[in-house]
């Protein structure tokens, strides 16, 4: 399934939230202005949407829709924000000469002193709650009865509430007491087993130092000797051909072999003072390698190891014009594409 534009994630944050703060332009935010009644006519003008945009960024919203753009897109945090940069980028850059459209909600456009605003569609239909209603006719006598309906169906919610919370309350209760009551009776199960093992490991010890014992070899009566007579044999009249040694050395040499590094010219894992061309990026060497597999027949894909992350590289250049000339070729097939210095 292909992943949605950032235009496309952005239409359903809004949706879903009323608000959002977009990294490099500004914070949106969906509001529904409140009902408002004509005396002098006798009617109830419904509630109407409205739109405020303004040059600002709040951090918690920020961090919020980084990570909605972030497990839509299947991208770390780093990409996603190179993401959203690009996006700000794209939509400044529309705007200057017309409008920049967000689906089912509105467009960006510069308004007279240049500066960036939000125009909302009329019929975008983002807070369904008294969107689209008439105006209504207001009875004078029947205002008074109306306002006591409301103050009832207030009271009614407000003790509906009251007893959800109570009864969470109870399940949260209850769920401490299961916990509590299960890590004790674990307890109390388990500590029988643990003094049986600990007294099984301790008469094993027992019998282990009895066949010690009973099986120590008697004293040599070469101790009684003295020590003029005795002779030790030096370390050069061991025989080169003793198996025992053979087999140590052979297994020390693989050991060493085991030890020799994999050299991959495809995985870049120290700074040559280069600009990539970075199109993709994961959390997992092995993810990195299976994906690189699946380009490397068609490009001169490579893996770029940096700060714990693993990004995939289609090319690399000696300069920095050179990757700012030939990325705009790059984004023609890779929309996300994006340059890293390394």
């Amino acid at each position: 399934m292909k992943p949605l534009p950032i235009e496309s994630l952005v239409s359903n944050y809004v949706k879903k939230h009323k608000r959002i703060s977009l990294p490099g332009l500004g914070f949106l935010e969906i509001k529904l202005s409140p009902a408002e009644v004509d005396q002098k006519n006798h009617t109830i003008h419904p509630p109407r949407q409205t739109v405020q945009f303004y040059k600002t960024e709040k951090q918690e919203e920020n961090d919020l829709f980084i990570i909605y753009v972030g497990q839509h897109l299947k991208l770390l945090q780093d990409d996603v924000i190179e993401r959203l940069r690009h996006f700000a980028y794209l939509v400044t850059e529309s705007t200057q000469q017309g409008i920049f459209e967000i689906p089912d909600i509105g467009y960006f456009i510069q308004n007279e002193d240049k500066n960036l605003d939000f125009h909302l569609y009329e019929n975008a239909q983002i807070i369904s709650q008294g969107y689209g209603l008439p105006d209504l006719v207001v009875d004078e006598n029947t205002s008074s009865s109306q306002k006591e309906n409301n103050e009832d169906d207030d009271i009614s919610i407000n003790e509906e509430n009251t007893k959800k919370n109570k009864q969470k309350n109870r399940y949260v209760l209850i769920l401490i007491f299961v916990l509590i009551f299960g890590a004790a009776l674990s307890y109390i199960l388990l500590m029988p087993v643990g003094l049986l093992q600990h007294k099984t490991d301790s008469k094993i010890q027992d019998i282990q130092t009895q066949i010690t014992d009973i099986y120590k070899p008697p004293a040599s009566d070469s101790t009684t000797l003295q020590d003029s007579s005795v002779s030790v044999l030096p370390k050069d009249s061991l025989s080169a051909s003793d198996p025992q040694e053979e087999m140590t050395s052979d297994i020390s040499s693989e050991i060493q072999e085991t030890k020799k590094p994999i050299r991959n010219s495809d995985i870049v894992k120290i700074p040559n003072q280069r600009y990539y061309i970075i199109i993709a990026g994961f959390d997992a060497l092995s993810k990195a390698k299976r994906q690189q597999e699946r380009w490397k027949a068609k490009y001169n894909t490579k893996i770029i190891i940096k700060d714990g992350k693993f990004r995939i590289s289609i090319a690399d250049f000696a300069s920095r014009e050179q990757a700012d000339a030939q990325l705009p070729i790059y984004r023609k097939n890779w929309k996300g594409a994006w340059k890293l210095f390394f």
